[in-house]
C-alpha cells in the first residue's frame, strides 16, 4: 500500500505520514483530488519526497484526523478556535461543520473531562512502558502544544494533540483539576500525582503541569540479561 511521505507546513512540530488511499477515500476533498491516481504525475514533492502547505501547523493536526477518522472532535477544541479550524477545513475542501453545544451543558463539560482523563492515561501507561521514573505534562493555552518533561516520543506527543486546545481549559477549573488529579492518584503504580499552575509576569497563567511519580518503575539493566 503506497503512502504518502512528510505532509507538513510550517509552524509544526511533526511531520506527518500516511497512506495515498487514506486521502483518496474523500475524493472531493483538496488532498483527495491532490492524490489521486489520475493526478500523480502532476505531484512535486520536494528533494526529500514531502510534500509542504504553507498553512497553520497547528491546526493541520486536526486536517489529518478528519482522513484517518473520518470526523473532526469538535468536542475536543475550544470554542475560540473554532473559526480558524473552519479557515482551513475549507481551504482543504472539507466539509465537517462544528457540532453545536451549549458550553453549560453540564453533561458534555463531564463527557469532555472523562475523556481527558482518559488521555491522560494513555500518556502515563507510555511513559511507564519506557521506564519513566517522573513524567510532568505541560498543558498551554490557546493553540501552543502539551510538552512532556520526561523522556517522550512520537506517539506519545500524538496523544497529547488530542486535548492541545482544550486541556488548559479544563485545568483551569479548580474542580476539574481536582477530580483528575484524585482519578490519577488512584491509579496503580502512581504514587503521587501534583498540578501545578505555573504563572509568568502580572500573575498571568502561562501554564498548567501535571506532574506524575511512579512507584515500582525499574530500569532494565541489559549487561545482566545479555550475560
Amino acid at each position: 500500500m503506497e503512502s504518502v511521505r512528510g505532509m507538513r507546513s510550517p509552524d509544526s512540530e511533526l511531520d506527518y505520514e500516511t497512506f495515498r488511499s487514506t486521502l483518496t477515500e474523500y475524493p472531493r476533498t483538496l488532498l483527495g483530488t491532490m492524490f489521486a491516481e489520475r493526478n500523480k504525475d502532476m505531484l512535486k514533492p520536494d528533494r526529500d519526497e514531502e510534500y509542504f502547505f504553507d498553512r497553520d501547523g497547528h491546526i493541520f493536526h486536526y486536517i489529518m484526523e478528519f482522513y484517518r477518522k473520518g470526523k473532526i472532535p469538535w468536542e475536543q477544541i475550544a470554542e475560540s478556535f473554532h473559526s480558524p479550524l473552519q479557515e482551513e477545513l475549507e481551504y482543504f475542501q472539507i466539509d465537517c461543520p462544528p457540532v453545536i453545544m451549549s458550553p453549560l451543558d453540564e453533561k458534555f463539560v463531564s463527557m469532555v473531562v472523562e475523556d481527558f482523563k482518559r488521555t491522560l492515561v494513555k500518556l502515563l501507561e507510555q511513559s511507564q512502558r519506557q521506564f519513566v521514573p517522573v513524567q510532568a505534562i505541560h498543558f498551554y493555552p490557546g493553540l501552543l502544544v502539551p510538552s512532556l518533561s520526561g523522556k517522550s516520543s512520537e506517539p506519545m506527543m500524538r496523544i497529547a494533540h488530542e486535548f492541545r486546545t482544550v486541556g488548559f481549559e479544563i485545568l483551569k477549573v479548580e474542580k476539574a483539576r481536582t477530580k483528575i488529579q484524585e482519578y490519577i492518584s488512584a491509579l496503580h503504580p502512581i504514587k503521587d500525582c501534583q498540578i501545578i499552575p505555573v504563572k509568568g509576569k502580572n500573575n498571568q497563567m502561562i501554564s498548567y503541569s501535571i506532574q506524575v511519580e511512579f512507584g515500582n518503575i525499574k530500569k532494565i539493566n541489559w549487561d545482566q540479561v545479555f550475560e
